[in-house]
């Protein structure tokens, strides 16, 4: 049995020259494979038993070379490994493959240090991409997974859940003009409930919402408050009121409760004018004007706080159609006639001569405070966007 430096060539080829022990391979010494799969890869190291086990360098004939510890033929233990296109690792290794702490660098400046699995990046690690861009965080299987931060070279920052790669779950979401998303995540969109501040290249700088996304987009129940100091509380679509709400003014008590299309107060509702709500228009409106008919309550003037009401048809806030005043406590308790642009232009011969079109505003107002309870539906079923109790009129928000 050979014992000490010898050569070895086998029939394929193959040859080893190095230390022996009992007729194999134990040592320190060299090997160039001459057939098979591994022909004309190259082993230099040391050997325990035939099988490369300790410290050595194996030398890929496809260009991959591996310099390092092995056991029972295996990388296993701390190394380093370069592919013909550049790639490097240095790390930790089992059974061939970079497990446990290591460092990946590509040609193109992308660099990862942090956990692996089984030649996948899987635990906490930090990956910086060749533009600039880099993640620090929880990986699973070569994509983002869990918690991380990923920080953009244009300054935009998130911080939050991932599954797969994908922002998925709860998190911030910061813009370089310091728009700010505070919330839930799906296929990287806002999606779900959250708070966006928008920032002053947002086209909205100072404007607040809070509420229900689809997708990226501001859709369901929310409240969006304007830098002008206009909170808008109810239902949107595609970033803009539309279907039921409530808006408030920064100044004065006025409040709006009722319909919405494209932003626009329009449809069916009731804006108050005063803390008693008694000042009131209910009826139709359009682009944010009354138009259509309705019923208007307003202070009668001299009157000790008496609340008259006009019935009838308005455009652009207007009186124009037939209707009717009425003023209680005075001599003189109605006036019901034809107007024009808010005046009386022909007075009715007969009493009754308007009653269509004061049907009509009935029914208008009617379907307005319809309107108002279906916005105190949603007070009771979402407490977290409005303030209310079944005992009032209208929500406070």
């Amino acid at each position: 049995m050979p014992n000490g430096d010898g050569k070895k060539i086998w029939v394929d080829g193959t040859t080893y020259t190095g230390a022996f022990k009992d007729n194999k391979q134990d040592g320190h010494g060299t090997k160039t494979w001459g057939a098979g799969q591994w022909k004309n890869d190259k082993y230099t190291g040391d050997w325990v038993n035939d099988k490369r086990t300790g410290f050595g360098t194996y030398e890929y004939a496809d260009g991959r070379k591996y310099k390092g510890q092995f056991l029972d033929d295996a990388e296993h233990g701390k190394g380093q490994k370069s592919w013909p296109d550049g790639t490097e690792y240095r790390g930790e290794f089992i059974a061939n493959l970079p497990h446990g702490q290591g460092i990946f660098s590509w040609p193109d400046g992308t660099h990862y240090e942090g956990e692996l699995q089984r030649g996948y990046f899987y635990g906490k690690g930090t990956k910086i991409f060749a533009d600039g861009a880099n993640y620090t965080g929880s990986w699973k299987n070569d994509m983002q997974e869990g918690f991380g931060i990923f920080q953009w070279k244009s300054g935009s920052v998130y911080a939050g859940e991932w599954v797969a790669g994908i922002r998925t779950g709860d998190g911030v979401y910061i813009w370089p003009d310091g728009t700010r998303y505070d919330g839930e995540f799906q296929e990287n969109h806002e999606n779900g409930f959250g708070i966006k501040h928008f920032g002053k290249d947002s086209g909205f700088a100072g404007d607040v919402y809070s509420g229900s996304w689809d997708h990226g987009n501001i859709s369901g129940l929310g409240t969006y408050i304007s830098i002008d100091g206009r909170r808008r509380v109810g239902k949107f679509e595609n970033g803009v009121m539309t279907g039921v709400g409530i808006q408030t003014y920064p100044q004065g008590v006025n409040k709006y409760i009722g319909e919405w299309n494209n932003n626009e107060i329009e449809g069916f509702g009731v804006m108050y004018f005063d803390e008693k709500n008694e000042y009131r228009f209910e009826g139709a409106w359009k682009a944010g004007h009354k138009s259509g008919n309705g019923i208007n309550y307003y202070p009668l003037k001299g009157a000790g706080g008496q609340v008259a009401r006009f019935e009838g048809r308005y455009e652009h806030n207007v009186r124009n159609g037939c209707g009717k005043d009425h003023y209680p406590g005075v001599y003189i308790e109605a006036i019901e006639g034809i107007f024009e642009n808010g005046a009386l232009v022909k007075r009715c011969d007969e009493p009754g001569c308007c009653n269509q079109e004061i049907g009509e505003a009935h029914h208008a107002a009617e379907k307005a405070l319809q309107v108002v309870e279906q916005v105190r539906e949603y007070c009771r079923d979402q407490p977290e966007l409005f303030v209310c109790t079944p005992a009032e009129l209208v929500c406070d928000c």
